[in-house]
């Protein structure tokens, strides 16, 4: 069994979410907003869950992408989105050049552009904690820090 969440380019119209319960063999769960789907299928692997979610209901709803609400063995989800005939060229030629099949270049492209966001976003932290310790003493630091803290910690527990 594989959980598939289902993210909609816009709110489903109630028309489509029932044609979709009607015309779908699979079941669905619906957010509130219309804009996410649930759904779980018995398959072999997460990819033909993937698969068969998007041969369901791909013509049925205007689907943005399907990922596995789980991570895998591996601690990672699976993304699929749809492209156009010609960026899936662009993909497959680049693939081909590098030597993976474009589903290994894909996962290459997009690891290595979150480890770079993730360096960056480590690198502008430590730019700005420079500044910080250069101005101030490592005491009012923590005090502030701690201060922003509760009061996030309060701002949740009244919204809650």
């Amino acid at each position: 069994m594989h959980a598939i969440e289902v993210t909609l380019i816009r709110p489903a119209l109630k028309r489509e979410l029932r044609a979709a319960r009607h015309k779908c063999p699979i079941p669905l769960a619906v957010s509130a907003d219309r804009t996410r789907l649930l759904t779980v299928i018995r398959t072999a692997n997460r990819q033909v869950a993937l698969s068969g979610v998007w041969a369901a209901l791909g013509d049925l709803l205007p689907i943005d992408t399907l990922s596995t609400a789980y991570p895998g063995k591996d601690g990672m989800h699976l993304l699929s989105v749809q492209v156009s005939d010609e960026v899936y060229a662009r993909v497959r030629d680049a693939a081909a050049a590098s030597g993976q099949d474009p589903d290994e270049y894909a996962t290459r492209v997009l690891r290595d552009g979150m480890s770079r966001d993730r360096a960056d976003e480590a690198a502008r932290l430590n730019t700005l904690l420079d500044r910080l310790v250069a101005e101030f003493g490592p005491e009012q630091i923590t005090a502030a820090a701690a201060r922003r803290i509760a009061l996030q910690s309060e701002a949740v527990t009244a919204s809650g």
